[in-house]
């Protein structure tokens, strides 16, 4: 539009027409989750809401998976109070891809209502999560790491200690290592430790 006005040599004079104020709506801005989650375990999820002019009214903020209903929340609007922040838990029972809702009620007045709903997909994996402790030598450390590890849903955890003779009560595998997600030292590598042991920690991805 700029080099056809200045095609034609002519002043141009721009007037705002409108109104300037903040039009009603209530929306949804951000609907925020994992894209990855696992089976059994909870997943927070938090939904960002904005209001424009429907102070003092109430609206149902409700939570989907799939379809089927698995939270709801009343809000009530308030004076001077335009963002508003909800967090909800999922416990997922089933693998695969799931479509995560969230729904707002409408309210008289809107601008629009096409806002007031949000969709996104998380991943729900069956796996568990694999976590492998590696040990110097034996200490009670291991078994509090371990036990406190195990509280947490959807955990694998592996112990691989290191003996006074240089072995491992368990010798780690390429095969063992291939799929684990974090690695824990504790007094690892020990002056003794194998290089190949070693080398094969390292290794993980």
């Amino acid at each position: 539009p700029l080099y056809d006005a200045e095609k034609i040599g002519k002043p141009f004079y721009i007037v705002g027409i409108g109104d300037t104020s903040q039009p009603k709506d209530i929306k949804i801005d951000n609907l925020i989750f994992n894209e990855i989650a696992y089976l059994d375990n909870q997943i927070p999820i938090n939904i960002n809401i904005s209001n424009f002019g429907f102070e003092g009214q109430e609206v149902s903020l409700k939570l989907l998976a799939n379809g089927t209903e698995i939270g709801k929340r009343n809000i009530s609007l308030k004076t001077n109070k335009q963002n508003y922040s909800l967090n909800f838990d999922y416990l997922p029972k089933t693998e695969g891809v799931i479509k995560i809702t969230a729904e707002l009620s409408t309210l008289d007045g809107e601008l629009s209502n096409k806002n007031n709903v949000k969709s996104d997909y998380v991943k729900i994996l069956k796996n568990k999560r694999k976590i492998a402790i590696f040990s110097g030598e034996p200490s009670s450390d291991i078994s509090f790491l371990r036990s406190n590890l195990l509280k947490l849903k959807g955990l694998e955890v592996k112990n691989y200690i290191q003996t006074s003779n240089n072995e491992f009560l368990e010798l780690p595998t390429e095969k063992d290592l291939k799929d684990v997600e974090m690695l824990v030292f504790v007094g690892f590598p020990s002056a003794q430790t194998p290089q190949n042991i070693l080398q094969l920690a390292m290794n993980v991805k």
